[in-house]
């Protein structure tokens, strides 16, 4: 390998496009100038919204309202309040009453893509079978709702909240991507060599004798192809192996348009999984990579100034050299810590395999400037913030988002939206 221990390198700061393919260095001023990117493409152009609250919290829905209807033409939509549902939190009556109303309101209504359910919750709900949970488990897994999003606030947040503008947008942005919306993409494709690309996040998941394989695609400009979750009855290894050779034809399969494939793994990859992909790879017409994403390794990357340190910039990263025959890479991405007294940190990733032919025609180099280019790139597509940037790469924040779904029993087959904004 061609790379200089500890040489420090900086990707490049992508640029991101809005409606018309226009450029901003801005998301408030890309989608105020030119809207959002898929405008004149997506399936709606109002925002119907059912709210459902807790009993004695009409003022601060109104508050929240009154916001909202002032920024929604950041994205070019109309806002329709066409049902308020008032609930008892805890009671689990309540909770049947309200599933009961918007499944009755859901039946007179032949176009259901440009409706949402915004639930205001007065304390974060991590339970599986909490109000919130239970909510967007049976909207999303309805035959009748699945086509309805769901988007929750908690309202000790709205009333602490600074700067209400912001977070009414951000409220707006993460609706409108569960909708299927999609705000803005980068201006070119994430891969600098390779023009025609797809990037797909992945990780896989066991509870007692059942495997989830999970993952997300996306295209060269980061732009939402498809989500999925697998779920395999495996009690044994063979089993594992078949499902796992299954579910990565059938990830590659959705990718094979385009000359370079990059897979990312949420967590270790394990020799099974690998063991698969080395075989798989040989067969490819293109390129393939994949790229592993630890999550339990980050360190400071300091640069020395003036005799002084300071914390590197989002987009810097360098070669951190090979660990059990893996080359590992640390990039720095930005983070969402408001306090800068903390140090923040750059977080780990190996490349695991690669296709024998893209080192034909590209050195070593030039494939970790442009894994890191990508990485840095697809971490500017927060869909559901205006600072629009996640500390990761969406498809590795999708792939925690996903996991999370999992683990409270809400399994979702398919979908083209980014629900998991």
């Amino acid at each position: 390998m061609s790379l200089r221990l500890f040489s420090i390198k900086k990707a490049k700061t992508p640029k991101i496009a809005f409606g018309g393919d226009a450029v901003s260095d801005s998301v408030v001023n890309g989608l105020e100038q030119f809207g959002p990117w898929d405008l004149g493409k997506r399936l709606f152009n109002s925002l119907r919204l059912i709210i459902v609250y807790p009993e004695g919290q009409e003022s601060i829905m109104y508050d929240l309202l009154e916001n909202m209807i002032i920024e929604i033409s950041l994205l070019r939509l109309r806002l329709e309040v066409i049902l308020k549902i008032s609930y008892n939190p805890g009671s689990a009556s309540s909770y049947e009453e309200t599933i009961n109303k918007i499944r009755e309101f859901i039946r007179n209504e032949p176009f259901r893509k440009d409706i949402a359910i915004l639930q205001l919750i007065p304390e974060r709900e991590e339970k599986p079978d909490s109000f919130y949970n239970l909510i967007k488990r049976e909207i999303y897994l309805g035959s009748e709702t699945n086509e309805l999003s769901v988007q929750a606030l908690m309202i000790p947040k709205w009333v602490e909240a600074r700067d209400k503008i912001d977070y009414s947008r951000n409220l707006l942005l993460s609706i409108y991507s569960k909708m299927g919306g999609i705000p803005w993409v980068l201006k070119n494709t994430a891969s600098r060599l390779i023009e025609s690309a797809s990037f797909i996040g992945y990780t896989t998941m066991e509870k007692k004798d059942v495997l989830y394989v999970i993952y997300s695609i996306f295209g060269s400009r980061g732009e939402l192809i498809v989500n999925k979750i697998l779920k395999y009855e495996a009690a044994s290894d063979e089993d594992k192996k078949m499902y796992l050779e299954k579910a990565f034809k059938e990830m590659l399969e959705n990718a094979y348009s385009s000359k370079l494939i990059a897979l990312h793994r949420l967590g270790e990859i394990n020799e099974i999984e690998k063991d698969i992909l080395s075989n798989i790879i040989n067969n490819i017409r293109g390129y393939l990579f994949i790229v592993e994403f630890p999550m339990d390794w980050s360190i400071p990357i300091l640069i020395k100034s003036n005799y002084t340190h300071r914390n590197a910039d989002p987009g810097t990263w360098f070669y951190g050299g090979v660990i059990n025959n893996v080359p590992y890479f640390f990039i720095k991405l930005k983070s969402f810590n408001r306090r800068p007294s903390i140090v923040r940190e750059a977080i780990k990733y190996g490349v695991i395999l690669v296709t024998p032919r893209i080192l034909d025609e590209f050195s070593w180099s030039d494939i970790a400037d442009d894994i890191a280019n990508q990485i840095y790139s697809l971490s500017s597509l927060h869909w559901g913030n205006v600072n629009g940037y996640f500390d990761v790469p969406v498809t590795i924040h999708f792939m925690r988002k996903m996991r999370n779904f999992v683990e409270r029993n809400m399994v979702i087959p398919e979908s083209n939206r980014a629900i998991f904004i």
